[in-house]
């Protein structure tokens, strides 16, 4: 009896080898699709951090009068940023925007036309964060995951898990002078940043107007006389 009962386990054994073996087989002929992990859903609008230490992000989507200026004045503090590049800006200024990549920056993704995210299906979305991204890699060659921010920071759930599904995270931010309005300043600019700085920021540039350039290496300057260090967003993240 014993006999014959090690027999048919035997018999088992090896029919559960042969078939997990031609299971195995016919799975090696199938396509292999490999899914774009996902980004973190989770928002970052400052660091967690009681250093002195500020982010500074630079959005650019319809001009370039403070491309210049602002470029000037991060080399000489030696501060490498994080700009969020529009496609069609990427387009439009080729030259800037490899600049941008041989004085060290980074660059991330703001849409490829900077339309309303919240109007969008969660497919067009998608698309446009990918056309940006190509946009990109056939100026300079890089990729812009795995951090975006949406055009004027519009955003709710449904943009949030499509940009996360498409790879991306959201990066907001705790400081904004509003230097993309035309009737700024340069001193409010700078007065704005100087007396909401603080630990963690994130701040939010525009080079669109001539005004932050005009005023962005004297703003360094107090900031890092307060003990601030000025950096990019993947320094700290």
């Amino acid at each position: 009896m014993k006999k014959r009962n090690h027999s048919a386990l035997a018999v088992l054994i090896i029919a559960f080898v042969l078939g997990s073996t031609y299971f195995y087989a016919k799975n090696l002929e199938a396509p292999i699709v490999v899914s774009v992990p996902h980004a973190d859903f989770r928002e970052i609008s400052r660091i967690d951090t009681t250093e002195k230490i500020a982010v500074i992000t630079v959005d650019a989507g319809f001009g370039d009068k403070s491309a210049d200026g602002l470029l000037k004045a991060l080399a000489k503090h030696e501060i490498k940023a994080s700009f969020f590049l529009v496609g069609e800006w990427v387009e439009k200024y080729p030259g800037i925007t490899k600049r941008i990549v041989e004085e060290g920056h980074e660059i991330f993704n703001h849409s490829y036309s900077h339309p309303d995210y919240p109007s969008l299906s969660a497919d067009e979305i998608k698309a446009d964060l990918q056309k940006m991204d190509d946009a990109l890699f056939q100026t300079v060659g890089l990729r812009t995951r795995p951090y975006y921010r949406a055009p004027s920071g519009a955003r709710n759930a449904v943009v949030n898990q499509a940009a996360a599904e498409a790879g991306y995270q959201h990066i907001y931010w705790s400081l904004d002078p509003q230097d993309w309005r035309l009737d700024i300043s340069g001193e409010t600019i700078k007065n704005r940043v100087l007396n909401n700085l603080h630990p963690g920021a994130i701040i939010l540039l525009h080079i669109a107007d001539s005004a932050t350039g005009e005023v962005a290496d004297e703003m360094f300057t107090e900031m890092e006389k307060r003990g601030y260090r000025l950096v990019g967003l993947t320094e700290v993240l």
